[in-house]
């Protein structure tokens, strides 16, 4: 299936190039290469964000620029695979989302420029110098996770009071990560024992469920990562069984059925990576793109999970809503 998937995404990148006459007579066609973690169903919107990103700066998809897209469909083993496959494709630049993408792709050169759309973990991987000179071939946003780690404990302590154990499921490595730690102290603080699950693999969520069952946390907070967004309807399902509430940290999970999705605003994000990639290929070296830490935010509520758990959001809570879910 992958074999087919990888087929399909070059052979469609040749014909953009190849077909519209057109698209040579105005010069340089531009290849820009994506990876991401997921599917077209359920990554594909960051793509089209960047897209429209493009579109904003000038940009005409098949006249001056064609996308070479990879998808690991929910499989972090297939990843570092397609990584390579998408250097050997040789695109001009290469936009990307996540930190287990960021480094698959980064491990896979040094040379092809990557505009990161948000991922945590650039300085720490070595991808990056400093936010302010990344020195390397890799620039764009953070996503800053860890550093919203204790609102989030916050606002999930004020909608749901009186918990006292949160199943915490991260796909970071567990001693390396600074959003565990960063959970675990703000934990600590509001008497809340977080209760950490390592998720890198269907059978690690089902491994995790399987806990929850005897430990019956109060809540669950799920983070971004590739596996627990492509399964996130089993999260849910699983959720809504042991009448828990989730909190996560994509603003699509709480349209699926989250309770609290609190994050920077990844569709102002995709589009500036546009911004990147459009000073990239006019000349601008990577490295001498500062890295930008995400300035919107987005608060998001699904009232209805809400009801059927039997909780009342706060007037105040709501408030600071950048979205409302009925």
């Amino acid at each position: 299936m992958g074999k087919k998937i990888t087929i399909i995404a070059i052979t469609f990148a040749v014909l953009a190039v190849t077909q519209p006459a057109y698209a040579q007579q105005s010069g340089k066609v531009w290849r820009i290469g994506t990876l991401f973690s997921g599917s077209p169903a359920t990554h594909g919107h960051y793509v089209e964000w960047f897209r429209q990103g493009l579109r904003d700066l000038g940009y005409v998809e098949g006249r001056n620029y064609v996308l070479v897209s990879y998808w690991a469909m929910g499989k972090r083993k297939r990843i570092r695979r397609l990584a390579a496959e998408l250097v050997k494709a040789k695109v001009d630049v290469i936009f990307v989302n996540g930190g287990t993408v960021v480094r698959a792709v980064g491990k896979a050169t040094r040379t092809i420029p990557i505009v990161v759309g948000s991922a945590t973990g650039l300085g720490t991987y070595g991808f990056v110098s400093s936010l302010a000179r990344p020195g390397g071939n890799v620039t764009g946003s953070t996503s800053i996770s860890h550093e919203l780690a204790g609102k989030r404990m916050q606002l999930l302590n004020k909608i749901v009071p009186g918990i006292r154990r949160v199943a915490y499921l991260h796909t970071g490595r567990k001693r390396r990560s600074k959003t565990r730690k960063q959970t675990e102290a703000a934990g600590k603080a509001m008497g809340v024992k977080i209760q950490p699950f390592s998720v890198k693999s269907l059978e690690d969520l089902e491994r995790a469920f399987a806990a929850m069952k005897g430990t019956r946390p109060d809540a669950i907070l799920a983070a971004s990562g590739s596996v627990i967004f492509y399964h996130k309807k089993r999260l849910l399902a699983f959720a809504n069984s042991m009448n828990v509430p989730v909190m996560c940290t994509r603003v699509e999970m709480a349209r699926t059925g989250c309770l609290i999705t609190y994050v920077p605003d990844r569709t102002h994000q995709m589009r500036r990576a546009a911004a990147f990639v459009d000073k990239i290929l006019k000349g601008a070296k990577p490295g001498e793109l500062p890295v930008e830490r995400p300035t919107k935010f987005r608060l998001v509520i699904n009232l209805k999970a809400a009801k059927t758990l039997g909780i009342t959001v706060p007037p105040s809570i709501l408030l600071q809503t950048t979205e409302v879910i009925e």
